[in-house]
């Protein structure tokens, strides 16, 4: 789900696409659970329970973000700040050199591409160190919204507000849209 406030529009996880999600591992549980009251050898009843364990681990950790309501990625005058990584990454408007709308499988994705984010080589990380010295003092950083964690309608509406705030603070970004022809 997004929430628009002026300016300011913070992504969170979409809780239709969850909860769908989540009623689909919890139906895999009960089937996988339901085989301890078949009579089969023990060793099919304990594959049963652990796989079910491993279900009920991954319906866990997709419904975390809607849980605890964490905000995803926040789309200001600032820039995008990407919350998904262990320390938020803020990408000003005038680094950003490309918004693109893909088609990825049977999902679209957005990608974000912007250069020269790092500012301070010491706290940055190892790879990311190495990545900007490769690269002719050139750093890359990407962020990438995947379509199959958001319904069609948000997705879209993400993509827009990048393109809308896009255009205002830096009228430089390249701006990419490519539709699948099979949808």
């Amino acid at each position: 789900m997004t929430q628009q406030n002026n300016s300011q529009y913070k992504v969170t996880a979409d809780p239709v696409r969850i909860l769908i999600i989540d009623i689909a591992y919890v139906l895999i549980i009960s089937g996988l659970l339901s085989i301890l009251w078949v009579k089969t050898i023990i060793i099919w009843k304990i594959f049963a329970v652990f796989f079910a364990i491993l279900f009920l681990v991954l319906t866990w950790k997709t419904s975390k973000p809607l849980i605890t309501n964490k905000t995803l990625y926040l789309i200001n005058d600032q820039g995008v700040t990407d919350y998904t990584q262990k320390k938020p990454v803020t990408i000003p408007w005038q680094l950003i050199k490309k918004i693109e709308l893909v088609p990825n499988n049977a999902t679209y994705q957005i990608g974000i591409i912007a250069f020269d984010v790092i500012t301070d080589q010491k706290k940055t990380a190892k790879q990311i160190q190495n990545n900007y010295s490769e690269n002719g003092n050139l750093a890359i950083y990407s962020i990438i919204i995947d379509g199959f964690k958001f319904r069609r309608k948000p997705f879209l509406a993400i993509y827009n507000e990048l393109k809308r705030q896009g255009i205002i603070y830096n009228p430089k970004i390249l701006i990419n849209e490519q539709y699948n022809l099979l949808s």
